[in-house]
């Protein structure tokens, strides 16, 4: 979004309401996977950990791998029973001088890379380690998509993107750098079935492409695995970002394609992107950073016929990482109201029912009150952390008799 103040583009989070008006936003950087919980909670990555607010957008406690595992930043969870789901990261020191998959060229990796690969932590309530599933040990270097081993001393080479709870209680994972997505058994640690990339055992049906660079990879009760297909790989092998959905038969090990929406054929997504499937049956598809020459779309909802019901574009930004929708908020949010005044020269002083830290009007104000003499439609943000800040209710001034006039939305 644009600050209003400097008129420079900065990262936020965002809360719109169904007409895509913004309702809560907080300028921060380096934060990711902002999003609401059934409890009324409400999370996002900040520099190393992850961080909890109530309804009232107050952060309250902090979660973040244990036991030497950085954590990553792509997906955390609360889970239904408290417990927290988050991805991590392990480091580990390779001799990698024997490969030659760097840079597209051939070029050979370090005698002392730091090799970094995904770690799955499940943590109870008062974080502690539950369940640990580390991926050093099933990844080959020489079977990752070389388009992203592009550092020999550094090496991303599994990027997890995404963890989710399966319907049988396992964890299903995207790989984002193998163009891989895996179900892995939670007791044991075996991997139970590979979908896309050099390991895949499936046969796909209906399409004929693979996904690559995807993420939000989740499945459904029915055997249905939907994820964001970002097409993103050098020429000619890149494809327009799209959502997916496949029936997987894991008997016979094939992939039907069973649903498919692309917004433009020429929009590709470069990282970020996900694919939200609502209980109304709707998709909601955020197309995160996208190439250079794309659409400047942020999201779209379309029905599960493809159908589009809204879109959204935010030309002056960069992008989002994920974006979700609910149908019903667990808890109403906590809008300040706007009180008039009215003074002896006919004017009005105009401030909100809360007191916050930092205000930002409608009319570019940042005062406690303002005084208007203009009966037109005034809102106010306010802050009562001096970050996140939160639209009040709608005021439609009108010509008031007596003090002290309050309204509803």
């Amino acid at each position: 979004m644009v600050d209003s103040t400097t008129k420079t583009l900065v990262p936020a989070q965002l809360i719109l309401d169904g007409s895509g008006n913004i309702i809560f936003y907080r300028i921060i950087e380096n934060a990711s996977d902002f999003k609401l919980y059934p409890n009324g909670m409400m999370s996002f990555f900040y520099l190393r950990n992850y961080y909890l607010m109530d309804s009232s957008f107050r952060i309250i406690d902090s979660v973040s791998c244990v036991n030497g595992i950085k954590t990553d930043n792509h997906e955390f969870q609360i889970l239904p029973n408290g417990n927290y789901l988050l991805l991590g990261k392990e480091e580990t020191e390779m001799d990698l001088s024997a490969f030659p998959v760097f840079k597209h060229k051939g070029v050979r990796g370090s005698r002392h890379a730091k090799v970094i690969t995904g770690v799955v932590q499940e943590l109870n309530p008062r974080k502690e380690l539950v369940n640990e599933w580390k991926s050093k040990e099933y990844f080959d270097i020489e079977r990752a998509d070389p388009f992203f081993l592009d550092d020999t001393l550094l090496v991303d080479l599994t990027h997890f993107n995404s963890v989710a709870v399966t319907p049988d209680s396992n964890w299903l994972i995207s790989v984002r750098f193998f163009n891989e997505v895996i179900k892995v058994n939670k007791k044991s640690g075996a991997i139970l079935w590979r979908l896309g990339g050099l390991n895949n055992q499936f046969s796909l049906k209906g399409d004929s492409v693979f996904f690559l660079a995807q993420h939000d990879a989740r499945e459904f009760k029915n055997g249905i695995i939907s994820l964001f297909d970002n097409g993103y790989a050098p020429a000619p092998k890149k494809h327009a970002s799209r959502l997916v959905e496949y029936k997987l038969d894991t008997a016979n090990k094939t992939a039907k394609l069973i649903r498919s929406y692309t917004y433009s054929y020429n929009l590709i997504t470069e990282f970020g992107g996900g694919a939200q499937k609502l209980a109304s049956g709707n998709r909601v598809i955020n197309f995160g950073k996208l190439a250079k020459g794309s659409p400047e779309i942020t999201f779209v909802v379309v029905t599960d016929k493809g159908k589009k019901l809204m879109e959204y574009f935010a030309g002056d930004t960069t992008g989002s990482y994920r974006t979700f929708g609910y149908l019903n908020l667990p808890q109403s949010i906590k809008q300040p109201e706007i009180v008039a005044e009215q003074e002896a020269n006919g004017g009005y002083v105009l401030h909100t029912n809360v007191k916050g830290m930092r205000y930002r009007w409608s009319t570019g104000d940042t005062t406690e009150t303002i005084r208007v003499m203009i009966p037109e439609t005034y809102y106010v943000y306010v802050s009562l952390d001096g970050t996140g800040f939160v639209r009040s209710q709608i005021f439609q001034l009108k010509n008031l008799k007596g003090r002290r006039k309050r309204t509803t939305s």
